[in-house]
């Protein structure tokens, strides 16, 4: 029952109210019914399908006995992402038992993973007004509510399901990560904390708080968390991803490379491990496996400006000559956002001054962290073009200030290294 409740509580119900209601059926249902519900909860889905269909073949079935088997084998297909399936089933539930909330809850999920916000937002209202004193409904709405920018909406629920559960660890957790959108690092540490002391083996909490400590410039703290996260989940990618960015903080590239080739064999098509891997090679004085890493990067996330700025810094060190390729990278990304303007610096479209004007622009709270990477890559353009001294004063600068920024912090210590070869 517990494991059920961690995720959403009406989905016991139906196996408890199916066992209340099953006298009215043939017993060799109830057995059947009853084992199915079973193998969906030991994760068994395909076992679990194939009883749910032997199940609802029982002409005799009560509306509610078909509701709840429908509800079961519709859930087992949306864990499966059998979308369709699932779909027609839920909607079958909410046809046959209006009154369920996890009918509406479930088949909320499912609009929330095609994007149609609306239909869940309206789906899941209706299972908190069924159920308001569900824990998890609340969670889900606030889930919906951060996925759409809604984030006091957001804060409010996970609030409120904690009012009803205050052991509720998974809502302490989304609420730390909506704080964490709002800049609001404190308040996601504390829920970090409280989420991590409520269940100490809660890997992604542990992992989460050491990008928290990080990003607040305490590798010392981050490594700790992330060391302890890959005991508990080895095979994690996620996880080595951000300790081998808290290695490049640290300067200890040989371990970021390792973590990252360690991630890549877990999770092969990501790009942010390319970036990583690239970044961790270059600073390495890898140029030519850097190189390669990050035409990957670029190749999987062509508008990523980060990507295509990084393969041009490495085809700088390796001396080549990439002005046709840079042109064609750097065609594809959005100068909305930044760091889009970064490569109209190194494309000559912008001085030094103009690029960092264009960091002033975006939100309020991202500002200082605009700044440190503009200045840094005010230096790395006057180092590649021979101004070397008055660059490295400025990237040396950039670490003195911008230690809570991990990504340019790192890189500024590692190009005052390569410039003083």
């Amino acid at each position: 029952m517990d494991r059920c409740i961690r995720t959403l509580s009406v989905v016991c119900a139906a196996t408890l109210v199916f066992a209340m209601t099953a006298a009215a059926s043939a017993t060799d249902t109830s057995e059947v019914a009853r084992a199915a519900f079973q193998a969906k909860d030991r994760g068994q889905l395909l076992m679990a399908i194939g009883l749910f269909n032997q199940a609802m073949k029982d002409e005799q079935l009560s509306k509610k006995q078909r509701g709840l088997l429908l509800f079961g084998r519709g859930t087992a297909y949306q864990q499966l992402g059998i979308t369709e399936a699932a779909l027609t089933d839920l909607d079958g539930v909410v046809a046959l038992l209006p009154d369920f909330p996890g009918g509406y809850a479930y088949r909320a999920v499912i609009w929330i993973a095609e994007r149609r916000y609306g239909e869940a937002l309206m789906d899941l209202q209706q299972a908190h007004q069924l159920a308001p004193n569900d824990a998890s409904v609340l969670l889900n709405l606030g889930n919906l509510y951060a996925q759409t920018g809604r984030l006091e909406l957001a804060i409010e629920n996970y609030g409120q399901a904690i009012g009803l559960r205050p052991d509720f660890d998974k809502a302490y957790f989304d609420r730390a990560g909506a704080y964490m959108v709002k800049h609001d690092f404190a308040r996601a540490m504390a829920d970090f904390d409280k989420a991590i002391e409520l269940r100490p083996t809660f890997a992604d909490a542990i992992a989460n708080r050491g990008a928290l400590h990080l990003a607040n410039g305490n590798v010392e703290a981050a490594l700790s968390d992330l060391n302890a996260a890959l005991e508990l989940a080895p095979r994690n990618a996620r996880y080595y991803d951000a300790r081998a960015n808290a290695y490049l903080v640290e300067a200890r590239y040989g371990d970021a490379l390792a973590d990252f080739d360690e991630a890549l064999q877990i999770d092969p098509g990501n790009p942010a491990l390319y970036f990583g891997r690239g970044l961790a090679n270059l600073f390495l004085d890898n140029t030519a496996a850097a190189i390669d890493d990050l035409q990957i990067a670029v190749r999987l996330r062509p508008t990523d400006a980060n990507a295509a700025i990084w393969l041009h810094i490495s085809r700088l060190h390796a001396n080549t000559v990439d002005k046709d390729e840079f042109a064609t990278n750097a065609a594809r990304v959005s100068r909305d956002v930044w760091p889009g303007a970064v490569l109209d610096l190194y494309l000559g479209a912008l001085t030094p001054t103009e690029m960092l004007e264009k960091a002033q622009e975006g939100v309020e709270q991202d500002s200082e962290r605009r700044l440190c990477e503009a200045q840094f890559y005010v230096a790395d353009y006057g180092i590649h073009r021979g101004a070397t001294n008055e660059a490295l004063d400025i990237m040396k600068g950039v670490v003195s200030r911008c230690r809570s920024f991990a990504l340019v912090y790192g890189s500024a210590r590692a190009e005052i290294s390569l410039a003083q070869h």
